[in-house]
């Protein structure tokens, strides 16, 4: 067998290694997706299970509680003093499939706002536990800025 012959054969079964079956998609994994209304007055949480749209309307949540799930902050003009914002007030809604958040003042022009949803991946059945083999991080966070 000279080089050339074994070169090729390394380069296949690296090719064939790489190409194997890829793992298998997670069914209940939810995507959660941040936008603002139409008018732009709102920010809309999307993609959160039907029952856990069904949960939050029917339960009575502070505002407290949605800040530790769900946050709309202005962005400082120092990057130093991001973490020291506490989270603007408002009122949240929850709709068919979709959470607002409206703000007590309205979003000023020029100003930019980070918004944070601290549920990356929500679990939809008992059997993703099992599967993930833990819970997901508390720190995890989807983060989205708009710039008004």
């Amino acid at each position: 067998m000279n080089f050339k012959q074994l070169f090729y054969i390394i380069f296949i079964f690296l090719f064939i290694s790489a190409c194997g079956s890829p793992d298998k998609a997670v069914e209940n994994e939810t995507s959660i997706v941040i936008s603002l209304s139409r008018d732009s007055s709102e920010i809309v949480l999307k993609g959160i299970p039907k029952d856990i749209i069904d949960e939050f309307k029917t339960d009575t949540i502070s505002e407290k509680e949605w800040h530790s799930f769900f946050s709309v902050f202005l962005e400082p003009d120092d990057p130093d003093l991001r973490d020291t914002q506490k989270p603007l007030q408002g009122s949240y809604s929850v709709n068919d499939s979709t959470i607002n958040f409206k703000p007590s003042e309205s979003f000023k022009k020029g100003e930019s706002y980070f918004v944070q949803c601290y549920a990356r991946k929500i679990y939809v059945a008992p059997q993703d536990f099992i599967r993930d083999h833990h819970l997901p991080s508390r720190n995890s966070f989807q983060e989205v800025v708009f710039k008004f």
